[in-house]
């Protein structure tokens, strides 16, 4: 349409608008307000209960077209795609449980050495365990410059004993000395020690300087199901980077089984031990490992077990919990049940009090391609939401009918806009004249 016959339609809708306003102003708030609802409940008794009763049908037969909604480029938090069949069988890193890809990972660790150390002479020794056992009272009362002094010196005296080592490393840590320390935990490393914590301090520094490799088979050494009830903290820590590192690898499945293991630990739950202070970071990110454990299931092809993760992601503090819900409504969706998808974002819609986002018209517009088959059902189930939100507003309202119109408009026939047009205009007594809902209705119309 060109910019002459445009601003003509403008200006004759804006005269329309002003007159349906003129009119709905003669109507008193309560009539107003009568009239709304007499025209929306038939719409919520339709729509709603229709959409649940579609969600059952989909979740017993899915909606096959639906499988092939196209992505939308401004949604960037998509799920990832199922794995094709070939890396799904048997064997496969994705499908190793994780029993068998630690110990897979666990054979590439380097052994401790086979000849133990040549020992300090006895006097030495001695004097190395009297100066280990003063470090020890000096650093328990506080004293850690001192008990530092007397690690060094019953080093010098016995330099490859691994416990002296991993105590040395310990007090370097705690003072701030972080390459000190982890200098230390290698040589301790390299004279035989295997201490979980050790190990998990040693692939965190790998994992630090990008060395994911190096790291994986420390983590998986650090691992065991015993730390959960020995350590229950540090199975937590050792865990969650192990099971980003698992995810990276593409041991899918093993990843996400570790994940639904340690995620169900919550803080109230640990004990006390000293790596307790370590597991605030990993509480922290747990939405994050959320979602990532979700993005395994769906790898595997598992949407349910995808959308219990990314529906704990949005429950558990994440910094961003409207990815995990485009995470929910696309894996739905994609997998046949684009009806339970719009359930999700209308459930989103009403915890939000209709306090509406890009995120929300990207998704509601997602959801109303054709192959999905809901658009006029997810529209009225919107319109009718706009009018029963509990501290909705003028302004929430009109959000609410634009988005719905939205939804109706997205199927290019002359049908589907006439209906978009129709919600829109029927809004104008409740609403008044609105410069949004103009242009969506020269939209409309230049379509």
């Amino acid at each position: 349409m060109t910019a002459l016959p445009r601003a003509l339609l403008a200006a004759h809708l804006t005269a329309g608008i002003a007159a349906l306003t003129a009119c709905a102003g003669s109507v008193t708030p309560r009539a107003q307000t009568a009239a709304h609802t007499a025209n929306e409940a038939p719409t919520a008794e339709r729509a709603l209960p229709a959409l649940q009763r579609l969600a059952e049908a989909q979740q017993a037969s899915p909606h096959a077209p639906a499988r092939s909604l196209a992505p939308i480029a401004a949604l960037t938090d998509s799920p990832p795609a199922p794995l094709p069949a070939a890396d799904l069988t048997a064997g496969t890193p994705a499908t190793t449980p994780l029993a068998s890809a630690i110990a897979h990972f666990q054979s590439q660790l380097a052994p401790p050495p086979e000849a133990a150390p040549e020992p300090p002479d006895a006097d030495a020794l001695v004097q190395s365990m009297k100066l280990y056992a003063a470090a020890r009272l000096a650093l328990l009362n506080g004293d850690v410059a001192q008990g530092l002094r007397d690690l060094e010196a019953a080093l010098r005296l016995n330099p490859e004993s691994p416990e002296l080592l991993e105590t040395l490393a310990d007090a370097q840590l705690r003072t701030g000395r972080r390459a000190s320390g982890i200098a230390t935990l290698r040589r301790a490393f390299d004279a035989g020690s295997r201490d979980p914590r050790s190990l998990w301090l040693i692939a965190r520094d790998n994992l630090r300087t990008s060395r994911r490799d190096e790291a994986l088979p420390l983590l998986a050494s650090a691992w065991s199901d015993s730390l959960l009830r020995t350590d229950p903290p540090l199975a937590l820590i050792v865990g969650a980077d192990l099971g980003e590192a698992l995810a990276h690898a593409g041991y899918a499945s093993a990843s996400a089984e570790l994940f639904s293991t340690i995620l169900a630990l919550t803080p109230e739950s640990l004990p006390r031990t000293p790596s307790t202070p370590d597991t605030a970071e990993v509480f922290r990110r747990k939405g994050d490992l959320r979602t990532l454990e979700g993005d395994q299931w769906m790898r595997l092809g598992n949407t349910d077990r995808a959308v219990t993760a990314y529906r704990a992601s949005a429950q558990s503090g994440s910094i961003d919990p409207g990815a995990a819900l485009a995470r929910t409504v696309q894996a739905l969706a994609q997998s046949g049940r684009p009806a339970q998808a719009a359930l999700e974002l209308l459930k989103d819609i009403e915890a939000r009090q209709g306090a509406l986002d890009e995120r929300h018209a990207l998704l509601a517009r997602y959801l109303s391609q054709p192959e999905a088959g809901i658009a006029d059902l997810l529209a009225r189930a919107i319109t009718e939401q706009a009018g029963t939100l509990t501290g909705s507003t003028p302004s929430t309202r009109l959000a609410m009918t634009r988005l719905a119109a939205a939804c109706q408009g997205s199927p290019p026939d002359p049908a589907a806009r006439a209906r978009a047009s129709r919600t829109l205009i029927n809004a104008v007594p409740q609403t008044g004249a609105d410069a949004g809902l103009l242009g969506d209705l020269l939209d409309l119309t230049d379509s």
